[in-house]
């Protein structure tokens, strides 16, 4: 499917049979929802779409060779959950983020470093070992349960603005000290 011939500020393409998506030089989208496309691996374009705010691909089955994001500088919502075979995603140029959902999608790395906005972080059900969440005080909303070889993230006490949490079936062998965690309440 091409959408690259028009200017959109909304473009939905939810259950459908494609395998690829083009929107190159869609210069005007604003928000991108790709979701239970469950063929859908390549979204081609995206780095044209530079007033992107919202990207949700879920349930699609995106790969991290081809999902590129570097120039969305504009990107404050992005969600690519349920893609088994994203592996990789780089978010690092995205410093405008706010909400970040990437769950279940196998994922081992992910730097985080960059996006000090971030309020949301939801990365439960992949394969992270290792999580800085130094420059992320902001965070209100953490989810990094089912991550079975993750610790206990870099930067955790720092916090303090925290109230959901959820480490669920992770690795972490020391004690969760609450003390700086006014309003939290734990999942599971």
């Amino acid at each position: 499917v091409s959408q690259s011939r028009y200017t959109r500020f909304l473009l939905t393409v939810a259950d459908n049979d494609i395998s690829s998506l083009n929107v190159t030089g869609n210069t005007g989208l604003t928000t991108l929802y790709t979701y239970m496309n469950s063929n859908l691996t390549t979204i081609t374009g995206l780095n044209t779409c530079t007033s992107l705010n919202i990207l949700q691909s879920w349930n699609c089955n995106l790969t991290g060779a081809s999902f590129d994001i570097s120039a969305l500088a504009n990107l404050i919502i992005l969600q690519v959950s349920g893609n088994p075979n994203l592996n990789t995603l780089d978010v690092t140029n995205n410093t405008q983020l706010r909400g970040l959902y990437c769950q279940d999608d196998g994922i081992s790395t992910l730097d985080v470093t960059n996006n000090s906005e971030l309020t949301t972080l939801w990365v439960n059900g992949n394969n992270l070992s290792t999580l800085n969440l130094t420059n992320n005080t902001k965070l209100v909303s953490l989810k990094i349960y089912q991550n079975t070889s993750l610790g206990l993230p870099t930067g955790f006490s720092g916090l303090t603005k925290l109230e959901y949490l959820d480490t669920y079936n992770c690795n972490i062998t020391v004690p969760l000290d609450y003390t700086p965690f006014t309003d939290i309440v734990t999942g599971k």
